[in-house]
């Protein structure tokens, strides 16, 4: 039997590590769910009433996302320069989160992040705002805390901050906290989907196994 060198790892070494640094990942995000069902409980919020499932919330879930996608069209082509900028430090920091974005990991991730974010600040926090202050302050207060939360860059928390404002928007015009989730989740996988392909087109190298801890959120 051939073994590698010593100090060369094994073939599948790669694969293992990049396995290990995405399940890191997904279990950080999906972390955030009990903690939004706490926070809930305590604020007195019944989080499966706001969930309102229907089909016109499912509708407008999809529907409220296609804005969302043509700006992230917009945002990947856009010369000026700070968005340019800001595009490149993106795709560098997706370079080092540990492991390549399949479609599988796209999806996943996605999914724990439209979930777990809006339980906590649109579903929890939001509805226990809405019942003591005017609708805009319970839209926007959450959000400031949420901006900060994927604070970067002072760019990315404005814009972070902006999407949770429009998906606070979003849970208020529709009652249904279903709504929020699923404009969330659509729009992650489409940006993490696009942000494989923009990696691969700028011939950039995925850092395989060395997730970056600093920031548990993927694409918002």
């Amino acid at each position: 039997m051939v073994h590698p060198p010593a100090d060369e790892p094994p073939p599948d070494s790669s694969a293992r590590d990049e396995e290990r640094a995405f399940l890191v990942t997904a279990a950080l995000g999906a972390a955030l769910i009990p903690v939004a069902v706490g926070v809930a409980g305590l604020l007195s919020v019944d989080i499966v009433a706001a969930a309102g499932l229907s089909f016109a919330a499912v509708f407008w879930g999809v529907a409220a996302c296609a804005p969302l996608v043509a700006l992230l069209h917009c945002f990947l082509r856009t010369q000026w320069r700070p968005l340019a900028e800001f595009r490149q430090s993106q795709l560098k920091f997706f370079t080092e989160i540990g492991f390549t974005l399949t479609t599988r990991r796209a999806l996943v991730l996605a999914a724990i992040a439209g979930l777990s974010e809006e339980l906590l600040f649109r579903g929890a926090v939001q509805t226990a705002l809405s019942r003591d202050y005017p609708s805009a302050l319970a839209v926007i207060l959450p959000n400031i805390v949420f901006g900060a939360l994927h604070a970067r860059t002072l760019l990315y928390a404005v814009i972070a901050g902006l999407v949770g404002v429009y998906l606070g928007v979003c849970y208020h015009l529709t009652g249904s906290l279903a709504a929020p989730v699923i404009t969330h989740a659509l729009y992650d996988f489409v940006a993490l989907v696009w942000t494989r392909k923009a990696i691969d087109a700028a011939g950039l190298q995925v850092r395989s196994g060395r997730a970056d801890s600093s920031d548990s959120s993927t694409a918002g």
